[in-house]
């Protein structure tokens, strides 16, 4: 008797809900038999409008229309709401304005000076800038540039940008992995000087040089004596001690066009160009 009064009372407090999701869907469907009947009343044309209106509001891209000589005259929310800036503070003006960071601002001599130039679409379709936000954050906006009516009175520039910060980042970090791994591959993890395979290579380019200019090139041995001794009577922690002022003592009396190398346990070799 309990469960089955359990049962009734659990099933009579899903009826609000189910209440609730019938009117939604009664909603969907009357608003899906509105925008249906709107769309039987238009013109073609009509509908093309109507769409295109969609798809500027909706689009996750950046839409932009410009005056030749660089003014903003209307943008999409997509390039807003990346940018984090309102309409007011950006319809009517030059990008060039406010959307540059500090360190590459122009003049306002520059700003007046700017003209899109239709006949060199090529520096101007896919380029890359750093933007300044609205809320002082930096991102990376990619551009696509076309013109509309550019036998008009008023040609328009057309542009089409996406934040392609992410992906700018991701490449910096990979770059920076990529130089990190090469340095540690071409030079010795106790003192940093080059390895024997960094050295070979050095010396190739610095004889093939040499031929090239009429210059020499000079090579020295380095080789530290009683070294075994400072491992055996204080231990390897005081022998890798004695490698690393060695080896910062070497480097600092050669050039920075010169190569210092460790090709064994106390051993090293400098290559002197020129």
């Amino acid at each position: 008797m309990i469960s089955s009064t359990l049962t009734v009372l659990a099933l009579l407090s899903l009826l609000p809900m189910a209440a609730l999701l019938w009117r939604c869907r009664a909603k969907l469907r009357d608003s899906a038999h509105q925008l249906n009947a709107l769309q039987s009343l238009l013109t073609e044309a009509e509908r093309a409008a109507l769409y295109h209106r969609i798809c500027a509001e909706r689009a996750d891209a950046g839409l932009m229309v410009l005056t030749m000589d660089g003014v903003l005259l209307w943008a999409n929310a997509g390039y807003l709401r990346m940018t984090r800036r309102t309409a007011a503070e950006v319809i009517g003006r030059n990008p060039l304005e406010y959307a540059l960071p500090p360190e590459r601002r122009l003049s306002a001599e520059q700003i007046a000076k700017f003209r899109f130039d239709p006949e060199n679409t090529s520096d101007q379709t896919n380029v890359l800038f750093e933007n300044m936000c609205g809320d002082g954050a930096r991102i990376w906006l990619k551009f696509f540039t076309s013109f509309h009516g550019l036998g008009a009175d008023r040609p328009l520039a057309i542009l089409v940008c996406h934040d392609v910060t992410e992906e700018i980042e991701r490449e910096r970090r990979l770059r920076a992995t990529s130089e990190e791994l090469a340095h540690i591959a071409a030079h010795d993890a106790l003192t940093g000087a080059a390895t024997r395979a960094e050295l070979s290579r050095f010396l190739d380019d610095a004889l093939r040089a040499a031929v090239h200019t009429g210059t020499k090139v000079g090579v020295l041995h380095i080789d530290l004596d009683k070294f075994k001794q400072i491992n055996d009577t204080y231990g390897h922690s005081a022998g890798d001690a004695v490698l690393v002022a060695i080896a910062d003592r070497v480097r600092g009396d050669i050039r920075d066009s010169d190569l210092f190398a460790r090709i064994g346990g106390d051993e090293f070799v400098v290559v002197c160009t020129g």
